[in-house]
């Protein structure tokens, strides 16, 4: 489950949002609007999936994979590990959903407000893409990409510990 949900962010994250604005003939509003709407649905994918994760790490916490010669000390120490790798996620999950995403969602918003004012020339438009990338918009991208990069490292280790 856990390497699915990997594969998923690295796709949509890494893969996907960053070519949509590097298409020629699609609009930076028009980015955003797509951009936004498919943020939107990933992050309720990965609640469920969050939610799928936590109750197969416990059930794998429950039963036992090790060896018989693995100590009860191990078993616990794995235990233990699997369970901070899984709150870790939780709480980058938490800080993308509920601190991050709506500070760029909003930005967002503003762009595409900014853009259906009116018809710019070509110059107000340089100016309006200019605006999207503010130093307050880029240091949440930048903590945005951060944090789902340690999101995907994380994930990747709890597909190992559970696999």
């Amino acid at each position: 489950m856990s390497w699915f949900w990997c594969g998923a962010s690295v796709g949509v994250g890494f893969l996907d949002a960053p070519a949509k604005f590097r298409a020629s003939t699609l609009t930076r509003p028009v980015a955003m609007d797509v951009g936004e709407v498919l943020f939107r649905n990933f992050h309720k994918f990965e609640r469920v999936f969050a939610t799928a994760t936590l109750a197969l790490a416990a059930l794998a916490s429950n039963t036992n994979h090790t060896r018989a010669t693995t100590s009860t000390a191990a078993k616990a120490t794995a235990t233990v590990a699997t369970g901070v790798i899984g709150a870790a996620v939780g709480v980058i999950l938490v800080v993308e959903h509920c601190v991050i995403a709506p500070k760029l969602y909003a930005r967002m918003r503003a762009v595409r407000r900014e853009h259906e004012r009116g018809n710019r020339d070509e110059n107000q438009q340089q100016q309006l893409a200019s605006k999207s990338t503010s130093s307050a918009s880029k240091g949440a991208h930048v903590v945005y990409i951060v944090l789902e990069s340690c999101k995907v490292i994380a994930l990747a280790a709890l597909g190992f510990r559970l696999s």
